[in-house]
């Protein structure tokens, strides 16, 4: 997963693009668990960010409901102390 937001992200830029959105890639049908698709989608934005920091690029998620959401800025939060 960290590789398909990865190259997602290097393909973004490479084309000039500056904004991206992601769906919470094999947490659904695929039932990988939760946390450990918000980890892996975090890690590889928040390398993606720092490698390329004059590089302007928003990043969405598109999500189904507010307890994924939370779950994720939970993530967020421990990933980011």
């Amino acid at each position: 997963m960290y590789s398909a937001y990865m190259q997602s992200l290097i393909l973004a830029k490479e084309n000039g693009l500056h904004s991206i959105g992601f769906p919470l890639i094999s947490s659904g049908i695929f039932g990988y668990p939760l946390e450990g698709a918000w980890k892996e989608a975090i890690r590889a934005c928040n390398d993606f960010i720092r490698d390329n920091p004059a590089y302007d690029m928003r990043i969405l998620f598109a999500v189904l409901d507010d307890r994924i959401m939370e779950v994720g800025r939970e993530i967020q939060r421990t990933v980011m102390k």
